[in-house]
Order: C-alpha cells, then structure tokens, then sequence
C-alpha cells in the first residue's frame, strides 16, 4: 500500500520503508528513495474523517506561512494533498 501511495505522490525507486514506532499517529513510514526522504502517513482509523484530516493540512499549511516550522503535506499526482483509498 505504501508503495501505490508513493507513486501517486511521484516518490521514486524506493530504497527502504522504515515504519516508525510513535503512538501519536495512525501509521507513519520513513521512505527513502532516489529523490529524497519522506514521510507518509497512512490513516486507517475509522475516527479519523477526511474533513478533519484535510482541517489538520490546511492548519499546517497556515502555521508555515506565519513561520512556525512544520512538516508539509505533498500534491499527489491529482493535485490534491490527500489521496483517499476505501
């Protein structure tokens, strides 16, 4: 799943999937490929709904524009920042 989701994102002959062990999130990977190092997050709690998650980009997105350092969500291949599978 991690690999289909890169794709989408235009991350490039991946090299390793490292998944991180932090209790905060629902399934943080480290993915190291060819044209960088990224992290992808993969939601698969039914309590986490995609108003509340895009709500959550849309403030990273604010915060990085007043200056507070912050990790930023990636355009897929679409053009949107979340790419939703059922």
């Amino acid at each position: 799943m991690i690999e289909k989701i890169a794709q989408k994102y235009g991350i490039m002959n991946i090299e390793k999937i490292e998944r991180l062990s932090i209790k905060s999130t629902n399934g943080l990977h480290k993915v190291k490929a060819e044209n960088g190092t990224f992290l992808v997050k993969k939601l698969t709690s039914p309590y986490k709904k995609e108003e509340n998650v895009r709500a959550q980009i849309e403030i990273a997105m604010h915060l990085h524009k007043k200056g507070v350092p912050t990790i930023l969500s990636l355009k897929n291949s679409e053009g949107e920042f979340l790419t939703v599978y059922y």
